[in-house]
């Protein structure tokens, strides 16, 4: 179908995975009380950290862009949207 399926599957399980590690970490800190000064340095890096995802997704795109445009036109020619 011409869509880039597997730049978009990493990106999906990157960002899942990478989501799913931040939830437990956090978790696992707030069940511990002796953790509580812990968890705005554990939110700040979660914060960092999607930053950081965020602009290597932009760069990325920027990167990819024409390969991804090229790719999306591809699949609307093919359904003749």
């Amino acid at each position: 179908d011409g869509l880039p399926w597997p730049i978009l599957a990493r990106g999906f399980a990157v960002s899942g995975l990478a989501t799913a590690t931040m939830v437990i970490v956090l978790l696992r800190f707030w069940q511990q009380a002796q953790h509580w000064p812990l968890i705005p340095a554990v939110l700040a890096a979660m914060v960092v950290g999607a930053t950081a995802y965020a602009l290597a997704l932009l760069a990325f795109a920027r990167r990819e862009r024409s390969v991804v445009l090229h790719a999306l036109a591809a699949w609307r020619r093919a359904r003749g949207v």
